[in-house]
């Protein structure tokens, strides 16, 4: 794979997918130019002048930039399913998504967050949990559950979890 998309890359394979005519938004020299983007085996071969490809796509000036991540969220407070949430971040161009789903772990547990690394997997976008550092938040809350250490590290190898949230 990685044999292709080098030649891709070097100009000697045509790109599986090639935006023509884009204007590049560099975030690490804080500029932006027009270039051509070859995409081979969904990832990014290369930027520059390039012409061949099995589809072509004419972005006529349109930009192209890097995603966005939201680094912190909660994805449960919207009162929207992961797959709805996800949908509108993605229409603004999150494609990264780090959420601390305490809120349903208060009322439901590992249960609970087992369904957000569940539906997270889902989403076209990257998905990612920080488990909640409290369950519940205060020792005056009566929120249906009580989540300590030990229920949280049974969850710390699971695929999609990150680290901890909010502490």
């Amino acid at each position: 794979m990685m044999d292709r998309v080098r030649a891709v890359a070097l100009g000697n394979s045509p790109a599986d997918i090639l935006l023509k005519n884009g204007r590049v938004v560099d975030v690490l020299t804080e500029t932006i130019y027009e270039a051509d983007v070859a995409i081979a085996e969904g990832m990014i071969a290369g930027v520059g002048s390039y012409d061949k490809a099995e589809k072509i796509i004419d972005l006529k000036g349109a930009y192209v930039a890097p995603g966005l991540i939201n680094a912190h969220c909660h994805v449960e407070s919207s009162m929207a399913v992961p797959e709805h949430y996800c949908a509108e971040e993605l229409r603004w161009g999150v494609t990264t998504l780090i959420t601390d789903p305490h809120e349903i772990a208060n009322v439901a547990g590992a249960v609970g967050i087992h369904y957000m690394l569940e539906a997270g997997g889902q989403m076209p976008l990257n998905y990612y949990v920080n488990l909640p550092s409290c369950v519940p938040a205060t020792r005056f809350e009566h929120s249906g559950c009580v989540m300590d250490a030990r229920d949280m590290i049974k969850l710390v190898n699971e695929p999609g979890v990150l680290g901890m949230g909010e502490i």
